[in-house]
Formats: C-alpha cells, sequence, structure tokens
C-alpha cells in the first residue's frame, strides 16, 4: 500500500507542529501525532511492513518450533500411557506443563521456550526408561549418562532469532515506533486497550499497563515529573 498525496500532505503539516508539542504537552501531541498516523493506511502499512520484515526469521524458526513441540507432547504421552508411568513427579511435570499451555502459569520467558522447558521437565521425570525416551535425550561420548535432551532443532534457532529481535526493538525505528504506540494507547485508548487484555492470561502486562497510565496520568496533571518506563509483550 502506497501513501496518498492527502496523506502525504498531512504528514507535512504534523511534522511542522513538532515544534509545538511543549505548548501543548509532549505527550498530548505525541498521542495526535500516533493517532494521524494509525488512521493513515499508507503511512501504517510502511511502519507495520518494516517490523514484519525484522520478524520473517523469528516466525519461520518459531512455526517450525511448534510443530517439533506439538510432534513430541504426542509421542511422550504415546510413551507415557503406552509405558503405564504413573508417579507423583511424572504427574506434577504433566500438570505445570499443561499450566503453561493454557497460560495459567505466567512467564518472562516466551510461550515457546516456557513449553519447550515443560517437555524437557516430563522428559527428566522418566529419564531412567532411557530405552522408551532415547529419542529424546542426547547421551554422553562414554555412552554412560545422559547430556542433555533434544526436542527440536530449531530450539536454539528460535532462541537466538528472538534475543536478537529483542534487541532490536530497544534500538530500531519500529522499535521506537511500538514505544510511542503505548504512549497513544494510555491517553486515547486506555479503557478499549484495558479490555483488551486477558486479566487472567496476561495479568502482569494488564498490570503494568495500569500502572502506566496512573504514571502519565500524573504527567499530565502535572504532579510530577516524567517516570514513564516502556512495555515490552512476553
Amino acid at each position: 500500500m502506497t501513501i496518498t498525496e492527502l496523506e502525504f500532505i498531512r504528514l507535512g503539516e504534523r511534522y511542522k507542529e513538532i515544534k509545538d508539542l511543549p505548548k501543548k504537552g509532549f505527550f498530548l501531541g505525541i498521542a495526535d501525532y500516533i493517532e494521524f498516523i494509525s488512521d493513515s493506511p499508507g503511512l501504517d502499512a510502511i511502519v507495520s511492513g518494516i517490523k514484519e520484515i525484522e520478524k520473517k526469521t523469528l516466525i519461520y524458526f518459531e512455526k517450525s518450533l511448534v510443530k517439533d513441540l506439538q510432534l513430541a507432547e504426542s509421542n511422550l504421552y504415546k510413551i507415557i500411557q503406552e509405558n503405564k508411568f504413573d508417579f507423583p513427579e511424572l504427574k506434577k511435570t504433566i500438570d505445570d506443563y499443561e499450566e503453561i499451555k493454557s497460560e495459567r502459569i505466567q512467564s518472562s520467558a516466551s510461550k515457546k521456550e516456557a513449553l519447550h522447558g515443560g517437555l524437557a521437565g516430563i522428559i527428566r521425570a522418566i529419564k531412567g526408561y532411557k530405552n522408551q525416551i532415547n529419542a529424546f535425550i542426547v547421551i554422553d561420548q562414554e555412552g554412560q549418562n545422559i547430556a542433555g535432551y533434544s526436542i527440536s532443532s530449531f530450539y536454539q534457532l528460535y532462541e537466538e532469532e528472538l534475543r536478537k529481535f529483542r534487541e532490536k526493538r530497544k534500538t530500531s525505528i519500529w522499535g521506537s515506533w511500538d514505544s510511542l504506540v503505548i504512549v497513544y494507547l494510555l491517553i486515547k485508548k486506555y479503557e478499549e486497550e484495558l479490555n483488551r487484555i486477558d486479566p487472567v492470561k496476561d495479568f502482569w502486562k494488564r498490570l503494568n499497563f495500569v500502572g502506566l497510565h496512573g504514571e502519565i496520568q500524573e504527567i499530565l496533571d502535572n504532579n510530577k515529573g516524567n517516570r514513564l518506563k516502556s512495555v515490552q509483550d512476553k
């Protein structure tokens, strides 16, 4: 999608207004500017497109990892059922894994990382049965002990690409844009966005969003200096 001539003219007019932001209030001015771009399909498509390009490799690794995790889960549950494994440690690890899947357990890790860790926990619980789980374990050079677990060849690739993406989010133009959008949501769409954030699955994100709203309201009311912090998606 391209920028229309009208959008280009309006963008120029808004750009000139930046010098007047302190008169209106910096955050109110930024919110108006972000609202304009979001309401202009051509401009919004450009900003979103840059981010999607940056995420292309991450999305590929993520999809590949998800397929492997689903296959690993299916095979592990089949092994457990066929061998009638049933003991407290295993039951607890399975319960933990199911809670991660249902997002009842909140984690600072991405959901894919948490799921991988949950499956590794199930494997560790039955590590004494090497013959049954040989497809998931890595044996040391002596051929005696378990040196690690193999669930997906994409896991390390995904982790590394996710780390790079998170770093880019801190320094890139599109990352800065995401932070500015938060200002817009806090000022212009607070109630709507708050209702969109699940109070159970996204408890910490919602709590952080409410806290940020309180911070920015105090700034707008001139009650204290700017201590606005950025919000990041898990």
